[in-house]
């Protein structure tokens, strides 16, 4: 290198011309202009100028760059004695993101948050269990299980006085079975009339009859109290002669029987009727 020659690079200001000398060290960077504050855009080393001193410059080429006298950049900081070089300040500056390259990032945000956005919805709408729409399939139980049986049906409510009416039923057929016997003193302990009064009903009957009671039920049975009840007795009539065998029957007669309760028994207290 030539004496009094030096390696700078050189780099002037777009907004107000003024022209600093700067070291080839921070070729490539941005600075702040000493003079308006704006930016310079420093070249890098390839592009590197070999500068004189401003005494070698004439006169001409120092009016051409700005310079009215040999000390022009009296605002920056001499580098070095004899005002021979001239630097400017360096200040890093923060390089400014291009428009354009904003723009992509913004779109790009913006259509992964759309996407985003559509698969939640079609994932909500979707049924669960990823199931199409219809009617839902039959329960079927489990293999192994059996159903659970229907439960019982509810109990029928209580009959009033049903003890009473067990008894006077069982005691109705005890009565017909020793009616149809035509003995007048078996029948006997069944009324409460007297004995004379009992024959003197039967009287009526022929002397070669006999009366039975076939096919009878209870048709009506109602509970005056614990001690009395109204029984209507259904039966067909049946009279046989005792000599020809001959029967004539009468069909779904009625008799009112009143039973009364004596000393623990079930008695008729009602006229006798053949």
């Amino acid at each position: 290198m030539t004496p009094g020659m030096t390696d700078h690079l050189i780099a002037v200001c777009k907004l107000c011309g003024h022209t600093v000398r700067i070291s080839l060290e921070h070729g490539g960077r941005r600075a702040k202009c000493p003079k308006c504050d704006g930016i310079i855009e420093i070249p890098k080393g390839e592009t590197s100028i070999r500068l004189r001193s401003d005494r070698e410059l004439t006169r001409e080429a120092r009016a051409k760059a700005g310079r009215t006298g040999p000390d022009t950049d009296s605002d920056a900081p001499a580098a070095r004695s004899g005002g021979r070089h001239t630097t400017a300040r360096i200040r890093r500056v923060a390089r400014k993101e291009a428009p354009a390259r904003r723009v992509a990032l913004v779109v790009t945000v913006v259509a992964t948050a759309a996407i985003v956005a559509g698969i939640a919805i079609v994932l909500l709408k979707r049924p669960a269990g990823g199931a199409t729409s219809g009617p839902p399939p039959p329960t079927v139980p489990a293999p192994g299980k059996k159903p659970h049986p229907p439960a019982p049906p509810a109990p029928p409510p209580p009959v009033p006085f049903a003890a009473e009416r067990e008894e006077i039923t069982d005691r109705l057929t005890v009565f017909v079975k020793d009616f149809n016997t035509n003995d007048l003193n078996k029948l006997a302990k069944y009324y409460t009339c007297e004995l004379d009064t009992l024959r003197r009903a039967f009287g009526a009957l022929p002397i070669d009859t006999e009366l039975t009671y076939e096919n009878y039920k209870a048709k009506s049975i109602d509970v005056i109290n614990q001690n009395e009840i109204r029984m209507t007795l259904s039966f067909d009539r049946v009279l046989t002669n005792t000599e020809t065998k001959k029967s004539e029957k009468q069909e779904g007669a009625e008799r009112v029987l009143t039973w009364t309760r004596r000393e623990g028994k079930w008695v008729i207290s009602s006229a006798p009727e053949p």
